[in-house]
């Protein structure tokens, strides 16, 4: 979704962090082209959450242009929230520029505390920005707890990455 990707590669294989990645490996450094298929498997799986929420947005004809969007991620676990950041979720606003606003809250009995641990949104979020909060337990509390009493908003869409 983003421009220039072979020079933001180039600069992430030529850094600092990489030599000394290599230096301390106790490995060889493997060929350029090998390194650049592994940066592109590992980034591709970094963003393959928002690209699956962009392409659940876009099948379902949801309009992030026309209204703010909200997104709950149901089962989400340590592997979506272990060492998550707020803009993790960004992505989406470079799919859909100038939008009115999303918020992505993740709901799982394994979502793991850091920064993101944060309330769901009662009242939509900034326009062009994406809002992620989560939830520590099972959907069905979350909804009674939160949804039904209208401490955080009713979804537009409901993924499950692990079903």
């Amino acid at each position: 979704m983003q421009e220039d990707l072979d020079e933001k590669l180039g600069a992430i294989l030529t850094g600092r962090y990489m030599h000394i990645l290599w230096a301390n490996a106790g490995k060889p450094k493997p060929e350029e082209a090998e390194l650049v298929e592994s940066i592109k498997r590992v980034t591709t799986d970094f963003v393959s959450r928002p690209a699956t929420i962009g392409l659940g947005l876009h099948a379902f004809r949801i309009d992030p242009y026309a209204k703010p969007i909200v997104v709950h991620v149901v089962g989400a676990s340590h592997v979506e929230t272990l060492n998550a950041r707020v803009t993790d979720y960004d992505e989406l606003s470079r799919m859909f520029p100038k939008h009115q606003g999303v918020e992505v809250v993740m709901v799982g009995v394994d979502v793991v505390d850091g920064p993101i641990m944060r309330p769901p949104l009662v009242a939509f979020g900034p326009r062009e920005r994406v809002y992620l909060s989560s939830y520590r337990g099972l959907y069905h509390d979350f909804w009674e707890s939160q949804v039904e009493t209208r401490q955080a908003n009713r979804p537009d869409l409901v993924v499950g990455f692990h079903p």
